[in-house]
């Protein structure tokens, strides 16, 4: 499923292996802001709060601050 929005697109895919397990994969691609300070906090806040949601959906608990922990990314720099 694709959904063009006002901030970019987001892809929603369901995903079912053979023994029947299945998951979804969501891929947001959001406009940022051209001030990169601006920019650096919005891509913080919406990893955070997509975090924040996808528990809230899973029925998992909230962490009582953003979690922390290496942060999983192909460059040590984060996205640009």
């Amino acid at each position: 499923m694709t959904w063009r929005t006002r901030y970019g697109r987001l892809v929603a895919t369901r995903i079912e292996d053979i023994d029947g397990n299945g998951r979804m994969e969501i891929r947001v691609s959001a406009r940022l802001d051209v001030d990169e300070r601006v920019a650096r906090v919005q891509a913080q806040q919406l990893a955070v709060r997509v975090d924040e949601i996808v528990r809230e959906v899973m029925g998992l608990p909230a962490f009582g601050s953003p979690p922390v922990g290496p942060q999983i990314s192909s460059r040590a720099s984060g996205y640009r």
